[in-house]
């Protein structure tokens, strides 16, 4: 995404407006192909576990209705975790940059640079947070980083919206390094389920979440960010 967002930010400094909206944006995209290969690869092979669980004939033949049956709670607070994640993210780093620009008139340079601020943060300190959350639990990262995203969020909106030349990167600072204690939420969700169930809660929680939340995050920013202004 860093890298989509990058080559965004180079694309609005090199193409003229009209050739960028018809269509260099979907060059941006091109970056993330490599992303399927990586994903083919994953799925070359099953883990150790799920191996395991074959061979011994635990495969549940009702997956789904396993996980909401049994692990119904568990799947509430993953669904309200990737919710967080995905609103926060979708809001700030796809939403944010077009409302800057349409609404505020902010360079569109300057937009995408702050939000490619955010997610270098995001890239350099999600690393060291993922190794810290193995020494001393996913719970403690999670909850102070949700925690934090609440209040670094209402910030951030008032840092952004105000546009300025520092206030801009700020906002996506501010978002960006709670963010990055959200990045655990995969594993986190992996730990949660047991190996005959876990696929499935995984993508539960994932669908509802994302699509839900994170998929509706155009609909949100008029209510917090007030009516677009115009100059």
């Amino acid at each position: 995404m860093a890298g989509g967002i990058g080559v965004a930010v180079l694309l609005a400094r090199v193409l003229p407006r009209a050739s960028l909206e018809g269509w260099g944006w979907r060059l941006a995209f091109l970056v993330t192909l490599p992303l399927g290969l990586v994903g083919l690869y994953l799925r070359l092979d099953e883990t150790p576990r799920f191996r395991a669980t074959q061979r011994a004939r635990a495969v549940v033949r009702r997956p789904l209705a396993a996980a909401v049956r049994g692990y119904r709670g568990r799947l509430l607070i993953g669904v309200a975790l990737v919710a967080a994640l995905a609103l926060t993210f979708n809001l700030f780093f796809f939403y944010l940059p077009s409302h800057l620009v349409t609404a505020l008139a902010v360079p569109l340079p300057r937009a995408l640079a702050a939000s490619l601020a955010g997610l270098a943060l995001v890239a350099v300190a999600a690393p060291l947070l993922g190794r810290l959350s193995d020494r001393v639990g996913r719970r403690p990262l999670l909850i102070g980083g949700t925690l934090a995203l609440l209040v670094g969020t209402l910030l951030a909106f008032l840092l952004v919206r105000g546009a300025g030349p520092l206030g801009l990167p700020l906002g996506y600072v501010l978002v960006g390094l709670p963010l990055s204690c959200l990045v655990i939420v995969p594993p986190f969700l992996a730990e949660l389920f047991p190996t005959p169930v876990r696929s499935t809660a995984l993508a539960i929680t994932y669908g509802v979440g994302s699509a839900l939340f994170g998929g509706t995050a155009r609909s949100w920013p008029p209510c917090w960010c007030g009516a677009p202004a115009t100059r």
